[in-house]
This record gives structure tokens, C-alpha cells and sequence, in this order.
């Protein structure tokens, strides 16, 4: 993004809090999500939302203050990232090649076979590509996919947490891998299931989306991949914020 507005001499201003909507200590985050007030829509031609980064464990109340400010102060063009906000345009990354890659190497080069998916919130345009996309590739390998191997989480690392819980009680048959549609959800599932006693990537390898530094870093750093925001950004240049 900041080499695109360079390219059209635009200026980028970017507004974010330090800590992520869940953190715990609620004085400090409040504090945090002051920034958006400092937010002067009169001095700007456009506005980006990262609406699915400011989305986690089920946690809309800062989107939806956004949302409200927007509606209430903003008259200029607002595209939405990756989820759907109220009736704004919305941008999506093209990661369905991604998830296919993903795919397609733990088939081909682990060998695995009984694979499974542990995407988002059902019935979001992008938890429902990422498990498409890895249907389509399971079809591509000759290997039999349904929906029992789609699972729904929430981008969020509760979300890998209880989907481990369900393999570690049997609910759902181990698998051989399981494909995260986002590193949160990777860390969680991953850190999980080892406390359980199984061995990863030993006995089941776990993969992310988003090459976050949370999956570098972790106790077992998790394979991820790397989206191409760049190329979301190239396509949403003309509403980049400009002074």
C-alpha cells in the first residue's frame, strides 16, 4: 500500500491501536482505540478499513464504533478489506490460489492424506473461499472431500483451541494435516494439541494464512503463507488517503 500511494505522490496515513480487540486489559485498550478518534475525515479524499483485522473471537464492538463514526462523520469513498461492513464496497485478497498451494504441497511433498480444513465464521465470503479453494485442490489430488472435512472456527486462537479439544476426545478423527485459513487459529489449534501429547508436525502437520509473526515465533513455528495484500493494495490505489 505505502509503495502504491508513493507511486500517485498520495499520502497514507494509518491509524491502528498497538494491541488486538480481545486484549484483556480493557482501561488500556480503550485507551488504545482512542486513535480513532483523532481521525479527521474532512482531510482526506478515501478510507481503507481492515475490517477483518478488527474482528476477533466473535468481538465486533470495535468495528461497529468504527462503522458508526464513519456513517456519522465521513462523506468521502470508504472500501472495506476482506469483510463485508453495512453497505461500503468490499476488496477481497485472491487466496484461493494460496489455499490450493497449501494444499497441494502437504499432498505432494508429505504425502498426506486426510486433510482437513479449520476455516472462519461460517457464511463469510472469506471462510467460505479459503474452503472452497481447498475442496477444489482435494478434488484436483483424487482425494475424496466432503463437508466433514470443512470445520468452521473464528479467526481467532480459541478458534484452533476447541477444534484440538474435539480431536483430542475423539469427537473428530485425527487428521494428517489440517489447513488454518489464518495463523491465529494455527497457533491455537498447533499449541493445543501438543499439550495433548501429539507431536507436531510429527503426527499432524498444522498450517496458517497471513505469515504473522505470532506463527514465526511460536513455540513451534507454524508453516504459513504469505498473502498478496500487495496486489489488493495495487487495486485499491485510486482510494488510498490522499492530503
Amino acid at each position: 500500500m505505502r509503495g502504491q500511494c508513493a507511486k500517485y505522490d498520495y499520502d497514507l496515513l494509518v491509524f491502528s491501536p498497538m494491541v488486538k480487540v480481545c486484549h484483556t486489559d480493557k482501561v488500556y485498550l480503550n485507551g488504545e482505540l482512542n486513535i480513532f478518534n483523532l481521525i479527521n475525515y474532512d482531510l482526506v479524499d478515501g478510507v481503507l478499513v481492515a475490517s477483518l483485522e478488527l474482528v476477533e473471537d466473535q468481538v465486533y464492538t470495535v468495528l461497529e464504533k468504527l462503522e458508526a463514526d464513519l456513517r456519522m462523520k465521513c462523506r468521502k469513498p470508504v472500501v472495506s478489506l476482506d469483510l463485508p461492513l453495512a453497505d461500503y464496497p468490499t476488496s477481497f485478497t485472491d487466496d484461493r490460489k494460496a489455499i490450493r498451494s497449501v494444499v497441494k504441497h502437504l499432498v505432494n511433498e508429505h504425502g498426506c492424506r486426510k486433510l482437513y480444513i479449520l476455516t472462519g465464521q461460517k457464511d463469510y465470503i472469506v471462510s467460505e473461499g479459503r474452503a472452497e479453494a481447498f475442496c477444489e485442490q482435494m478434488r484436483a489430488e483424487g482425494l475424496d472431500v466432503s463437508e466433514d472435512n470443512v470445520f468452521y472456527g473464528n479467526f481467532w486462537y480459541t478458534g484452533g483451541e476447541e477444534f484440538a479439544d474435539r480431536i483430542l476426545s475423539g469427537e473428530v478423527e485425527m487428521p494428517e494435516a489440517v489447513v488454518c485459513a489464518n495463523d491465529f487459529m494455527a497457533v491455537g489449534l498447533a499449541n493445543r494439541l501438543i499439550s495433548g501429547g501429539v507431536k507436531v508436525p510429527g503426527q499432524v502437520r498444522v498450517t496458517g494464512y497471513d505469515a504473522t509473526k505470532e506463527a514465526v515465533f511460536n513455540t513451534v513455528s507454524i508453516t504459513t503463507y504469505n498473502p498478496d495484500v500487495y496486489g489488493m493494495g495495487l487495486m485499491e490505489s485510486i482510494c488510498c488517503i490522499r492530503s
